[in-house]
């Protein structure tokens, strides 16, 4: 391929991202004027319209635009008329003086998407010197922990004592901890409840890790063509996992006995995340983030069946049981759609103003639950009287959300509070939490404070059970889940202590 036609391909790709850039971003959500620490120092790599991407470990002239090819931290930075450019000269700059080869710092501000590269507004891109210190301040300390974390072996913890773990009048007893899993998205009981499996954020190398749900011995890595997976779902009878992931806009279908990968779905899509089976398990719906739409895959042939239209940044799905309607969480200006599956129609219901992220559904109750890391809320819809209110607020950055299986008890999982310098990738300034809530009332019936950015979360089907990730950790923690009624009668259980510990 020609260095002409390899430029050409970039400039479209970076103006594709430049579209995208324009759209809050799906990971923190501590909105900031500026970050005071810059993000990130390197070498500009490319610079096309109003974007810079930016890498610390790869020369301007071995960057092709190739993801493949980058290493260590790196960004494509949005740049507009408020970014400030700042010359080696200490004096500021027009943007076309930005060059491949030049090395600078980059601020950021607003929240940052995840991606790798990593995706964001410059809010100051200054120019270094020959010979200046690149690395920004504490981030080479950071790099090289994360790096250990990802060599660490696999590890079973059964010691989960302490003050970080245990808090006064906590009902939820937590088991064991799975170290070692890098980026840990997602996670999902199996059905008969013997494993639970992790999704591994752009792992390439074990994008999907089974663990025994008894011992938390890893079972199998299995490595998912094109990158690592984002999200998870199992088929009713426990017979296939099927597992979403961004980089190429695809869904794995795995059989849960093999391990093996045995159909692999294009979802005509970009950036997929989240997944649910039609009632009948005859359809998978997958939401596209950057293409904002939510593809319909027949199980049967593989083929797309509909790209149906959502609104922007969709995240969070949810098919209703008598397989009319598809709810859609949009993440940009959290919105609540709603599409007809039979007519294609679709309404927003409502708009927050926050982030809508992620859906869970009470068919019994006629009830909807929306978790809203914006608002640091979740927000209820009564199907019956057509009203969205909100149920409850929660810590900073709640994301994903679990019904018991009586439905009487929402588990959130809350990152907690970003770094100050808006670099999602280092611990911020709070342990996150997991906090559980009386459907009934929204009153908090219990807490766990976690590690580092709790982020995946589920409830096995028996309700026996309770997983949820510290991100940051690569960590995978097991616990018993308490009998309902003792939950609601333990008095908010560890929610009125863990407060005072969640401050690091």
């Amino acid at each position: 391929m020609s260095k002409r036609v390899i430029i050409i391909i970039i400039v479209v790709v970076l103006v594709g991202i430049g579209v995208m850039m324009s759209f809050k971003f799906d990971f923190g959500m501590d909105l900031k004027e500026e970050n005071d620490e810059p993000y990130i120092s390197g070498e500009i790599c490319l610079v096309s319209d109003d974007n810079v991407l930016l890498a610390e470990e790869i020369d301007a002239e071995e960057c092709t635009g190739d993801l493949n090819e980058l290493k260590g931290s790196a960004g494509y930075f949005r740049v507009d008329e408020e970014t400030k450019i700042i010359g080696k000269e200490g004096k500021e700059i027009p943007f076309d003086e930005l060059m491949p080869g030049n090395q600078a710092k980059i601020w950021t501000v607003g929240p940052i998407m995840e991606s790798y590269p990593v995706q964001a507004s410059a809010s100051k891109i200054e120019l270094l010197e020959e010979g200046e210190e690149l690395e920004a301040e504490g981030s080479k300390e950071e790099k090289d922990d994360k790096e250990k974390e990802r060599n660490n072996e696999w590890s079973y913890n059964e010691e989960l004592g302490g003050d970080l773990k245990e808090v006064k009048g906590q009902i939820t007893e937590c088991l064991y901890s799975v170290k070692g899993v890098p980026s840990p998205k997602g996670v999902s009981f199996s059905p008969d409840e013997e494993e639970f499996w992790v999704t591994s954020l752009m792992n390439e190398s074990e994008g999907v890790v089974v663990f025994e749900r008894k011992t938390g011995k890893k079972k199998e890595g299995m490595t998912l063509p094109g990158g690592g997976g984002v999200e998870i779902i199992f088929d009713q009878s426990g017979s296939y996992a099927f597992v979403s992931q961004m980089e190429t806009g695809r869904v794995f279908m795995i059989d849960a006995d093999k391990k093996k990968i045995v159909e692999t779905f294009d979802t005509e899509g970009s950036w997929t995340k989240v997944m649910d089976l039609s009632p009948d398990e005859e359809t998978i719906y997958a939401s596209n983030w950057s293409s904002h739409n939510v593809s319909a895959i027949d199980l049967g042939s593989g083929k797309v069946t509909d790209l149906l239209s959502a609104v922007n940044t969709p995240r969070g799905i949810y098919a209703t049981e008598d397989g009319s309607e598809l709810y859609v969480a949009g993440f940009e200006k959290g919105e609540i759609q709603r599409i007809n599956l039979h007519t294609k129609e679709s309404e927003v219901i409502y708009e927050s103003g926050g982030s809508m992220r992620h859906i869970v559904g009470d068919e019994k109750n006629e009830t909807l639950y929306f978790s809203d890391m914006g608002n640091a809320a979740i927000y209820e819809f009564d199907k019956e009287d057509e009203e969205v209110r909100k149920f409850a607020d929660t810590e900073r950055n709640p994301n994903t959300i679990a019904l018991s299986p009586d439905n009487k008890v929402l588990a959130v999982s809350n990152r907690g509070a970003n770094h100050p310098s808006g670099n999602y990738n280092i611990p911020g300034p709070e342990w996150g939490s997991v906090l559980f809530f009386d459907t009934s009332t929204g009153e908090a019936v219990d807490a766990i404070l976690g590690g580092n950015q709790p982020t995946a979360l589920d409830i096995s089907e028996s309700g026996k059970y309770l997983a949820f990730s510290n991100f940051l950790d690569g960590e995978i923690n097991i616990c018993k889940f308490p009998e309902t009624k003792d939950m609601l009668e333990g008095e908010g259980g560890g929610f009125p202590g863990y407060k005072e510990k969640i401050a690091k």
